[in-house]
């Protein structure tokens, strides 16, 4: 097709800077992956980045892709990434201090007091914590820091010179201006919003001088990495909906009306006319790393996928979002057993987990949302069959994959071929673009048997959480 178009797509994750060239019909060029180079999660109670992560992540992704493809063909970049990290720049629009992570346990205290304050409000406990840390605990650096970004919105900048702050859906913008004022906390220093398929400029000379890229091309926003993952799974009719399994998780539904549950959270849809039906949880992949780190295990162990012994975990290891929004409630472990295996107490957090979403489903169906099609998932879990087949067992609803894990490059690609006018509009890029690769239904026997198990595993909690004593 002489018309086909190739795209620079950046996806500035938690533990992972993922980094692709994808043309306009979803074939995947080349892909590269980078760690930081110190992880993000150096242990369980800090979450923070040094000052050259993010630089460091994009120049060396960059250049393994220059030694695998010609960067000269890129007609347009985009850029998305995880949320709730600030970057804090100072006059000469440099990193000046550590990037403060949505999971350190360091920002506990002004979660209270936002919560507090705004307790119906989750998206505002989201970034305004960590800039409060920030003026609190940190003044001089708060004081120096003439702008925070989103290390999506930092990598931008590093192209353009420009900064922003993209934003997927004006419902969900992450700060509001009164409360800025509110909190205390300085206006200027939060850039202006700009939306998904906007101008961010174009690559600098800086950009052509530091990472290799030529000079003029467009730059695009694209906003959070959950709406990119969204798109790119093809969740964009009512009913479709997606899971997200990375550092943190979330079941998300493209729904025809609002539902009213604090529990969830529900915002407008980048398509007009929809609504962003969410469940979210906090821990799941920093749960299973936890698990391995604890238990030694190299590598994953062979499942055998049927309910194991009545072990119950709770994923709480720094806080939950849906259903609690609790920052201060804590994981825990029943029913441990002599004899048991190191495979069984990893295989019983991920059932905790697998509950996690079930319980955000079944919050969302009972208020009439439905899914209509099988669940399609993105991260490192979607290439593992197992594992999706235990989340339709325990969730009772069909799964799928997609031709990328990584459906957040996806989305963008797709987001790049509408604003280059190859597709008019996103629910005809993404219907052209994404290809399923393979279906899991739930085995209704199996599936029985975790219905008993989930019934336990909600009583067992009311018990325990419905105390003071996790928290």
């Amino acid at each position: 097709m002489s018309n086909v178009k190739n795209f620079l797509c950046i996806d500035v994750g938690t533990t992972r800077f993922k980094t692709a060239i994808i043309n306009s019909i979803g074939e995947i060029i080349v892909k590269k992956d980078f760690y930081y180079k110190e992880p993000s999660n150096r242990n369980f109670k800090y979450h923070y980045y040094t000052e050259n992560d993010f630089f460091y992540a994009f120049k060396s992704a960059l250049k393994e892709i220059r030694n695998n493809y010609n960067i000269g063909n890129i007609s347009a970049i985009g850029v998305t990434g995880h949320g709730q990290t600030f970057v804090p720049l100072g006059e000469d629009i440099i990193p000046i201090s550590k990037s403060l992570g949505f999971l350190d346990e360091r920002i506990i205290p002004y979660n209270k007091i936002v919560k507090k304050n705004k307790p119906n409000d989750p998206v505002a406990g989201m970034y305004i914590p960590i800039a409060l840390y920030y003026k609190k605990e940190l003044p001089s650096i708060y004081n120096k820091t003439k702008v925070f970004l989103t290390p999506s919105d930092y990598i931008a900048f590093l192209m353009t010179e420009k900064f922003f702050t993209s934003v997927s859906s004006p419902t969900i913008e992450p700060w509001k201006e009164i409360d800025l004022k509110a909190f205390g906390l300085d206006r200027q220093k939060f850039p202006d919003f700009i939306y998904m398929g906007q101008k961010i400029g174009n690559t600098s000379p800086k950009a052509k001088d530091l990472f290799g890229l030529k000079e003029n091309i467009p730059v695009f926003a694209m906003g959070g990495d959950f709406a990119m993952g969204e798109l790119g799974v093809g969740a964009v009719e009512s009913g479709n909906a997606y899971l997200r399994f990375g550092t943190s998780a979330g079941i998300n539904l493209c729904w025809d009306k609002r539902i009213e549950d604090n529990r969830i959270l529900s915002y407008k849809h980048f398509i007009e006319g929809l609504w962003n039906i969410s469940g979210m949880i906090n821990t799941a992949g920093i749960s299973v790393d936890w698990a391995r780190k604890i238990l030694k295990l190299e590598k994953f162990p062979d499942f055998e996928i049927k309910p194991k012994p009545d072990t119950l975990f709770f994923p709480y290891l720094r806080g939950e979002k849906t259903p609690f929004w609790d920052p201060d409630i804590t994981a825990s472990i029943v029913g441990i057993k002599r004899g048991m295996k190191d495979s069984d107490i990893l295989f019983a957090i991920l059932k905790g987990i697998a509950i996690g979403i079930r319980e955000s489903i079944e919050i969302i169906e009972q208020h009439g949302g439905v899914f209509k099609k099988p669940i399609s998932v993105s991260g490192w879990w979607a290439g593992i069959d197992w594992f999706l087949q235990m989340m339709s067992d325990i969730t009772g609803k069909s799964y799928c994959s997609i031709q990328n894990n990584d459906a957040e490059l996806l989305g963008i690609a797709i987001v790049l071929s509408k604003v280059m006018g190859i597709y008019p509009d996103l629910k005809r890029g993404a219907n052209s673009i994404v290809k399923i690769k393979s279906i899991f239904k739930p085995d209704r026997d199996v599936q029985s048997l975790y219905n008993n198990f989930y019934d336990k595993y909600i009583r067992v909690r009311r018990k325990l959480y419905h105390s003071n004593f996790f928290r």
